[in-house]
């Protein structure tokens, strides 16, 4: 005996369709993106020079491999429409110019819709900006390119004040200062020459910020191969203010491989979290096809506590709940269609009411848990898009294992640092 869908069953699920899909792209727009896998990125790099044929080049290939949200150029050389064309080459939503001095200086700051900027003051030596997240923060950036001449560059420390600039979010600085803070950011600390001036540690005392450190090489500036010629310094850092701390978590900064240019890049990202064995959290989309998905979260969500004080809470509340009554997908899987095919067995003997009814039931919740493990492969495989009704998840098998492949891929770096 077979089920049969009645049209008053069918016209009722289609009516809920709509409506429960708009509720789980809202709770997955929300959750997935705004809480727990947005990381900001800001990447900062002195490219001297943005009109050699090799610049776009390694543009994109630093741009395609860290995904900054925010992507910073100086020393760009670079003005008129012939900076817009590149500008426009390399793929950001919006983007602001200082404009270079003949063939020297230039600041571009490129940036996603993933962030709000505005600029509030532009300096031949800094551009300073009032940035809004996806979590709603309000932060202050300055991306600097201070002067190589020592006269030059006193203005840059006189005019980069937070009274000047009326700050009043936590801040965050950086860029290549042409300066050393200390002896040991040099290859030679005996014979700093222009780079150390003590108006660059004063500059950083008063205006109360810190030094955000690094990972990576020492120093970010080289030039000259042999030993006697050779020649480094930490010249581009990221510097911010004491209520940076406070607010913005997890803060990292990396001295990335120097590419096209004798500076190396910095990649600067916050709300990062370290890993520590198995206890890291990721939101599992497949969770909002469960039936007590939604109530589970409206009772759980404090809603008087803003989103970073729920954070920890549901994370914690999601594990548990995960284990205790959303369990293993494939487990659950499995299961239903021993049921299944035992509930037919029992039909081809002696078929009534109860067992149509429990049919039923168990296809609706197999039903419910394939679509669940597509959206489990789909997430792991981290494409972006996905074909609705298709159980074929060996594509998503097969895309996940690409993935891990080329991240392995990506661990090996040749001499001058490009993938193999």
């Amino acid at each position: 005996m077979n089920t049969l869908e009645t049209p008053q069953t069918r016209n009722e699920l289609q009516a809920n369709r709509p409506q429960h899909k708009r509720t789980v792209e809202c709770l997955l727009r929300i959750m997935s993106l705004l809480i727990w896998s947005w990381s900001p990125k800001i990447f900062s790099w002195n490219c001297q020079g943005a009109a050699s044929k090799s610049f776009i080049r390694t543009a994109k290939w630093f741009i395609s491999k860290y995904h900054p949200n925010i992507f910073c150029l100086v020393e760009t050389k670079t003005s008129g429409c012939n900076a817009d064309s590149l500008c426009a080459k390399l793929g950001f939503d919006k983007w602001a110019r200082v404009e270079a001095l003949g063939f020297s200086g230039g600041i571009w700051i490129l940036w996603s819709n993933s962030v709000q900027i505005e600029v509030l003051h532009s300096h031949p030596q800094f551009v300073h900006m009032a940035i809004t997240d996806q979590l709603g923060r309000f932060w202050n950036l300055s991306v600097v390119y201070g002067s190589p001449t020592l006269h030059l560059r006193r203005r840059l420390w006189s005019s980069l004040k937070r009274t000047k600039l009326h700050v009043n979010h936590p801040w965050l600085i950086a860029g290549d200062f042409n300066a050393i803070a200390n002896d040991y950011e040099c290859s030679s600390p005996s014979n700093p020459g222009n780079h150390k001036n003590a108006d660059f540690r004063n500059w950083i005392f008063s205006e109360a910020l810190l030094d955000l450190g690094f990972s990576g090489p020492n120093f970010t500036w080289r030039r000259g191969k042999e030993e006697g010629t050779f020649k480094g310094a930490r010249l581009d850092r990221a510097l911010c203010s004491l209520d940076w701390i406070d607010r913005m978590h997890d803060t990292k900064v990396t001295h990335l491989t120097a590419i096209g240019s004798d500076h190396s890049p910095i990649l600067v990202e916050f709300d990062t979290k370290v890993k520590q064995g198995g206890n890291d959290f990721m939101f599992q989309g497949a969770w909002t096809r469960h039936r007590d998905f939604l109530d589970f979260t409206r009772q759980n969500w404090d809603k008087e506590g803003s989103v970073w004080q729920n954070k920890d809470t549901m994370a914690v509340k999601f594990k548990d709940w995960n284990r205790t009554v959303f369990g293993n997908i494939h487990y659950r899987k499995n299961n239903l269609l021993r049921r299944l095919d035992g509930i037919h067995k029992k039909m081809d003997q002696a078929c009534h009411a109860g067992l149509v009814r429990l049919e039923r039931k168990i296809k609706k919740e197999l039903e419910d848990t394939l679509q669940q493990e597509e959206i489990l492969w789909f997430q792991q495989a981290r494409e972006d898009w996905i074909a609705s009704g298709d159980r074929n998840t060996s594509f998503y098998h097969a895309a996940t294992k690409c993935k891990k492949a080329k991240i392995g891929r990506h661990n090996f770096l040749d001499m001058v640092g490009i993938p193999w």
